[in-house]
This record gives C-alpha cells, sequence and structure tokens, in this order.
C-alpha cells in the first residue's frame, strides 16, 4: 500500500509502462529537479490512486481516479466492473493530518533550500563524472587501437547513460545533452568502424572539455555551438555510404 516513486534515466514509453504494471505509483525521469521531486511526493499524498484488486494485479490503478473518458481504444473501465477499489494513500494523509495541506510542508522557501542542497553537491559530481570521463577516453583509446568499438560498446554505454542521468540533475544540463547523444549512438553504431571512432571522441572529448571547464546550464553561444557540430558531424556521417576510406575530421570540439 505504499506509494513509491520510481526514479530513472530511462524514460522510454516501455519503461513507464514497466514500472507501471510492476505496481510503481509515480514515474519521474532524470534528471530532475528538487521541485519535481516534491510535487510527485504531493501526488502521492494529496492526490493518491485508487488501489486495484484483481485476479491479475494488485497495485495503484493504471489511471488517475477522477478521470472521466476512457483512454482511445478502451471500452469498458475494468475498475468498477472487476476489480475492488480503495485509496490506501489516505492512510499517509491521516498520519500528516488531514486538516494539513502538503504544501504546507513543501513550501517554496523549503523546495528552494532542497535544491540549493543539490546544487552544492555540484563540484562533487563533477569530480566524479571527470572520472568516468578519463575512463571512457581509456577505453577509446584501446578501441582504436584494436579498431572495435563494439568490443567496448557497452561500457560506453552504461557511462554515457550515468553521465546522461546525472548531469542535468547537478547543472549540467549541456553535458546531459551531450551525453545523450553518446547513447544514441551507443545504442545504433554506425556500419563504418571509423567514423564509429570519430564520433565516439568528438562526443567525449566535447564532455571531457565542458566538465573540465565547468559549464553550466546549456553554456549560452558556446554550448550552442558545441551542439551545433556534433550535431552536423553525426548527420554527415548517418547519410554518407559506408566505406573504410580515411577521413580528415577533426574530432576535438
Amino acid at each position: 500500500y505504499v506509494p513509491i516513486i520510481m526514479l530513472s534515466g530511462r524514460g522510454g514509453w516501455d519503461d513507464v509502462e514497466k514500472a507501471r504494471d510492476a505496481g510503481f505509483s509515480e514515474f519521474l525521469i532524470k534528471p530532475f529537479s528538487a521541485k519535481a521531486l516534491c510535487d510527485r511526493i504531493l501526488l502521492c499524498v494529496e492526490n493518491p490512486r485508487a488501489f486495484v484488486s484483481t485476479s491479475s494485479y494488485t497495485g495503484p490503478s493504471r489511471r488517475r481516479r477522477e478521470a472521466v473518458k476512457l483512454p482511445p481504444g478502451v471500452t469498458k473501465d475494468r475498475r468498477k466492473r472487476d476489480s475492488e477499489n480503495n485509496l490506501p494513500g489516505k492512510a499517509l494523509k491521516g498520519k500528516i493530518g488531514f486538516d494539513i495541506n502538503m504544501r504546507q510542508i513543501f513550501t517554496p522557501e523549503t523546495v528552494t533550500k532542497a535544491q540549493n542542497h543539490i546544487d552544492q553537491q555540484a563540484e562533487k559530481y563533477r569530480e566524479r563524472a571527470m572520472h568516468d570521463i578519463g575512463v571512457l577516453l581509456h577505453t577509446l583509446r584501446n578501441a582504436q587501437q584494436y579498431s572495435s568499438p563494439e568490443k567496448h560498446m557497452a561500457k560506453f554505454e552504461r557511462m554515457a547513460f550515468s553521465l546522461k542521468s546525472l548531469a542535468g540533475i547537478f547543472g549540467y544540463d549541456l553535458g546531459s545533452n551531450v551525453a545523450n547523444s553518446l547513447l544514441a549512438i551507443c545504442q545504433k553504431p554506425l556500419d563504418n568502424t571509423e567514423h564509429e571512432l570519430v564520433l565516439l571522441e568528438k562526443h567525449i572529448k566535447t564532455l571531457h572539455h565542458i566538465f573540465q571547464n565547468d559549464v553550466k546550464a546549456m553554456g549560452g553561444a558556446v554550448g550552442t555551438e558545441l551542439l551545433s557540430s556534433l550535431n552536423a558531424l553525426i548527420k554527415k556521417y548517418q547519410t554518407m555510404p559506408s566505406t573504410n576510406t580515411q577521413n580528415s575530421d577533426t574530432p576535438a570540439p
């Protein structure tokens, strides 16, 4: 009966459906802010989902109880016909006090204080990110030496996912965007090994530039230029016929 909020860097619809079917009450995609997390907690307490108990599923209702219209393609409301509903989330509200609005606890000042605490951890995260990028560079050198990025792709993908998920939480939105682009390359690699290695190096060195120079938010004009350069190179290689000829692109940002 305890409402559980899933915090995940995986935000695809399949991921949301899996979490929903496993009985999670809410889903919050990384990166997120203190306010976004507080809003989800508020929702669980002040507006809990109906609890459904059927022969095939026990957990929070997949739809908000106040929804009047059924989703497209759904012809009957199984919550009414096949299940017994209650609101176990109200037990939390009862412990807090029905006369107390949660916004009296999560005040703007409290949320700001929480966000400030997160922001104060940014330097520690930056050190961790620089370490991870160093590992990525070492892995890249091994891949370049043997022209075999596919053997190292799992590590590239794992570390790109971690950077993408956490960088934005600590204010490195540009780093999160570049890591997400790197993750996309890892998940759908090119046929041409040389081009693949160039794209990997371009992304990793761009991440190194961002964190070494402590580029926060989206980095202004410099950030726009870096993203534009990355996107242009990605588009170029994705549309280029697969060959093994040498290229003269400079991977450094």
